[in-house]
């Protein structure tokens, strides 16, 4: 089944997105969230005109979100656990957003073990 014409201009901004995915996940500064990972790699979304972010689906506090990967820190350590475990799909972590420090955020992630 093809892209219809309504659909084009998606697939050439979006690329590689979901037509539809869930609501956007905000971690709250300094609350700790535990999440399941869906899916086994962060898709590439363009978020601007330049800006490209990874995105990837998510269980957390009972419902399917999105995880938009924007941050390079918080990239670097999803890439940590792919390389460990060669997908992410099943693994659960616990996720602390920090304070900023300078003009970065920083986010702690543990590993949750079964």
């Amino acid at each position: 089944m093809g892209v219809t014409l309504s659909e084009k201009w998606f697939e050439e901004v979006f690329k590689g997105a979901k037509k539809e995915f869930p609501k956007e996940f905000n971690p709250e500064i300094c609350k700790s969230y535990e999440i399941e990972f869906l899916e086994n790699e962060p898709r590439k979304v363009a978020i601007s005109k330049t800006r490209y972010a990874g995105v990837i689906e998510i269980h957390v506090n009972g419902e399917r979100r999105s995880l938009f990967i924007s941050r390079q820190y918080l990239g670097q350590k999803i890439v940590e656990l792919q390389k460990k475990h060669r997908k992410l799909m099943g693994i659960r972590i616990k996720l602390h957003l920090l304070p900023k420090v300078k003009k970065y955020y920083e986010y702690e992630i543990e590993e949750i073990d079964d």
